[in-house]
C-alpha cells in the first residue's frame, strides 16, 4: 500500500477570519481618507463630514455589514457633534439657573433645561388644547418651557414663580414681548392647598382669591378650561391634589384642571402601579379621583437641579415621567360631593389598619355587629383591606353608609375631629410618613399618609 504525503510550502500560521476583517477595515478607512484629501483639494464640503465622522459609528457599520459611503459624503453634522451641542446647551442653562439661585433661600424647585423635553411636553399639550384654554405653569425658572408655549400657541399663559431673582429675570426676558397674554405671579403654585388653609384661618386675608384669580376666567357663565404644566418633585403635591378634590376647594372649587407634569419615579410608581407593588393610602385615593396617562420618559439630566434623594432604593429611579392627570368626573356619580369627606376618611383609615386586623373588625369599631352584612355580600371575615381591590373597598363603603346605624355611629364624630385637625395644619398633616405605617383605631390617631 502506497502512502501519499502532503506537505505545506510554508509553515507560517494560516490567516484567521479576524485578520481578514481587520485588513478589510483598514483598507476601507484608507480609502475614505484618500477621498477626503482629494475633496479637500477641490474645496468640497463633503470632506468636513469625512473628517468629523465618528470612528465608533464606522466600526458599527462595518461589523453590521452596512455600506455607509453615501452617508459619509453628505455635508451634515455628525450625531456626536449634535449630542455635544445639546449637552452644552443643557450645561449652560443649568449654570445660568445656578447663578440666579445663588444666595436664594426657600424651597428649590426643578426646572426643564432640555429643549427637546420641553418641546415634547408642548406637543402633548397641544393635542388637547382649546383656543381659549388657560395654560398655567408652576416655577418656570428661566422660561425655557414658557417661551416654547408662547411661540407655538396663542393661548393666555399664567406663570407662578416664587423666587424673586428668577421672577425678575423672567420678566425681563419674556414679559415685554408677550405682555398681552402673559401674567407673572409671585405665589408658589405647589402650595395651593396651603393658601386654602390660610383662607380658612384668616378669611380677612384674600390670599387664596388672589392666587386663583389669574386662572379663573369666564366665557359666558362657564369658567375657561385650565391646563397646568411644569415639573413636580415633591410628593406633598399629590397629597394636596387629593385633599383639594376631596373638599372641592382651591383648584377644584370652580374648575377641574388637567395637569401635564414631569414627576420622578418615586411618585410615579405610587399613583400608577398596582397597589400590591407600592401600597399607600394616597395611591389608593388618587386612583379613585384621577385618571393618569403616561406620555413620555426623560432622563434626570434634562432637569436642574438633579435630585437623587429617595427614601427607598427603587429600580429605574433616574427617570422622570411625563404624565397627564385629569379628574374623574364620573366618580362623582358613585360618591356625590357631599359624601367625599366621609369617603376620604373611611378609605384613609381602613386602608391603614394593622395587618392583624381585618376589614370587618375595622368597620365594627364604628358600627358594632355590621360584619354579617358584609359577609352576606361576599366579604371574607378575615380579609384585610390590602387584599381587596379598589372596587371591593368602594363596595364596602357603600354598604357601610347604608347601614341603619350609620347616622348615629361614632364614625361621624371621629371624621369631624380628623377634618378639624387636618384643616388647621397644612404642613403637619401633609408631612410624609412611612408608606407601611398603620393605624390603631382604638387610639384615634388618624394620620394622612
Amino acid at each position: 500500500m502506497m502512502l501519499t504525503r502532503f506537505s505545506r510550502t510554508s509553515f507560517a500560521p494560516k490567516p484567521s477570519y479576524l485578520y481578514f476583517a481587520c485588513q478589510k477595515y483598514m483598507n476601507k478607512i484608507s480609502t475614505k481618507r484618500n477621498i477626503g484629501i482629494a475633496e479637500n483639494r477641490n474645496f468640497c464640503k463633503g470632506s468636513v463630514r469625512l473628517e468629523t465622522v465618528s470612528r465608533v459609528t464606522e466600526r458599527k457599520n462595518f461589523l453590521t455589514g452596512e455600506d455607509s459611503d453615501s452617508a459619509f459624503l453628505q455635508p451634515t453634522f455628525s450625531e456626536d457633534s449634535s449630542k455635544i451641542s445639546q449637552d452644552k446647551i443643557i450645561h449652560d442653562l443649568s449654570k445660568k439657573i445656578k447663578l440666579l439661585l445663588k444666595g436664594s433661600k426657600g424651597t428649590r424647585r426643578q426646572h426643564i433645561v432640555d429643549i427637546n423635553v420641553a418641546e415634547t411636553l408642548v406637543t402633548y399639550l397641544k393635542k388637547d388644547l382649546g383656543d381659549s384654554d388657560i395654560i398655567v405653569e408652576s416655577s418656570p425658572g428661566i422660561g425655557l418651557l414658557t417661551e416654547i408655549i408662547l411661540t407655538e400657541t396663542e393661548n393666555s399663559v399664567v406663570v407662578y414663580e416664587p423666587n424673586n431673582k428668577l421672577r425678575s429675570n423672567f420678566k425681563k426676558l419674556l414679559l415685554p414681548q408677550y405682555s398681552s397674554r402673559l401674567q407673572v405671579q409671585k405665589y408658589d403654585f405647589e402650595k395651593f392647598y396651603g393658601y386654602y388653609i390660610i383662607d380658612q384661618k384668616e378669611p380677612e386675608k384674600p390670599i387664596l382669591q388672589n392666587f386663583l384669580d389669574p386662572m379663573l376666567r369666564k366665557e359666558g357663565s362657564e369658567f375657561l378650561p385650565v391646563k397646568i404644566v411644569g415639573v413636580i418633585y415633591d410628593a406633598k403635591f399629590i397629597a394636596r391634589l387629593i385633599f383639594s378634590y376631596t373638599f372641592q376647594c382651591s383648584l377644584f372649587r370652580e374648575i377641574s384642571p388637567v395637569l401635564y407634569i414631569y414627576i420622578p419615579f418615586s411618585i410615579y410608581c405610587k399613583i400608577t402601579r398596582d397597589l400590591n407593588y407600592v401600597y399607600n393610602s394616597h395611591g389608593l385615593q388618587f386612583q379613585y379621583y384621577f385618571n393618569v396617562e403616561t406620555l413620555h420618559v426623560a432622563s434626570k439630566e434634562s432637569f436642574y437641579p438633579i435630585c437623587t434623594k429617595f427614601r427607598k432604593k427603587m429600580r429605574d429611579n433616574d427617570d422622570m415621567y411625563l404624565v397627564k392627570i385629569s379628574p374623574k368626573k364620573e366618580f362623582l356619580q358613585e360618591v356625590p360631593n357631599n359624601e367625599l369627606e366621609s369617603f376620604h376618611y373611611f378609605m384613609n383609615t381602613i386602608s391603614r389598619i394593622k395587618r392583624a386586623d381585618s376589614l370587618i373588625i375595622g368597620m365594627e369599631r364604628w358600627i358594632p355587629d355590621c360584619g354579617p352584612v358584609l359577609i352576606k355580600n361576599g366579604f371574607h371575615v378575615f380579609a384585610h383591606p390590602r387584599e381587596l381591590s379598589p372596587e371591593q373597598l368602594l363596595q364596602a363603603y357603600k354598604i357601610f353608609k347604608n347601614l341603619p346605624s350609620y347616622q348615629e355611629s361614632t364614625f361621624h364624630y371621629q371624621r369631624q375631629q380628623f377634618v378639624a385637625r387636618y384643616g388647621s395644619k397644612d404642613e403637619e398633616m401633609l408631612e410624609s410618613k412611612s408608606t407601611d405605617e398603620t393605624v390603631d383605631l382604638d387610639d384615634h390617631e388618624f394620620l394622612e399618609n
